[in-house]
């Protein structure tokens, strides 16, 4: 699977593939990984990277979701794999927590979570600029912003154009109308459940 076939699926059509037998999900991994190293220096979007614990967790994916890629926006929610920082530079070294909620329902649905991505720090900026992590570029003009404060979040929709990261599935907050701003910003159209239908982000947390 190449670049363009990878970027041309969303999540769903993606586990339809694997289910189907179309393609594996070794294959999936290996162009996403691909497509994020070959993009992410140009704009920044993914800040910490989990690649060999994600190939692990291919042996046992399953779910509705199964083998599809998936970053998390570094804030709020902890990971039993990887450090939260909140962007922010006091937390460069923490340690990881065990997983959020809403983080151990993502995994049981099947998604393999590569990363995570760029935020202004403590998510409380509508730019995603942060002094820790630098900022996040957009991917249509290199120039402007993404918008924030899930601005490596807009870099990363499934969209078959040059020069963005296709990640099926991505994680955005919705603090301050966030998803409104991306999307004015970069141009990339939501999904936004309702609160009924998941968890509080602190949940497990606690």
């Amino acid at each position: 699977m190449n670049q363009s076939d990878y970027s041309s699926f969303d999540g769903l059509g993606l586990s339809a593939g694997i289910k189907n037998g179309d393609f594996t999900i070794g294959e999936i991994f290996e162009a996403a990984v691909n497509t994020i190293e070959s993009l992410n220096p140009m704009l920044n979007a993914v800040v910490i990277k989990n690649y060999e614990n994600a190939r692990r967790s291919i042996l046992t994916s399953s779910g509705a979701l199964i083998g599809v890629p998936f970053l998390i926006k570094d804030v709020n929610v902890f990971t039993h794999d990887m450090p939260t920082t909140f962007s922010c530079r006091f937390f460069d070294n923490a340690d990881p927590r065990p997983d959020s909620e809403i983080v151990k329902r993502w995994r049981r649905s099947g998604l393999i979570v590569l990363g995570k991505s760029n935020t202004s720090e403590f998510a409380e900026d509508y730019v995603c600029e942060p002094t820790f992590r630098g900022a996040t570029l957009n991917p249509r003009n290199r120039n402007l912003t993404t918008g924030g404060s899930s601005g490596g979040a807009a870099s990363v929709p499934v969209i078959n154009e040059d020069d963005h990261i296709p990640c099926a599935v991505q994680l955005a907050g919705h603090l301050g109308q966030d998803h409104r701003i991306l999307q004015l910003s970069a141009l990339i159209e939501r999904l936004n459940p309702w609160q009924t239908y998941r968890p509080p982000i602190w949940a497990g947390n606690l």
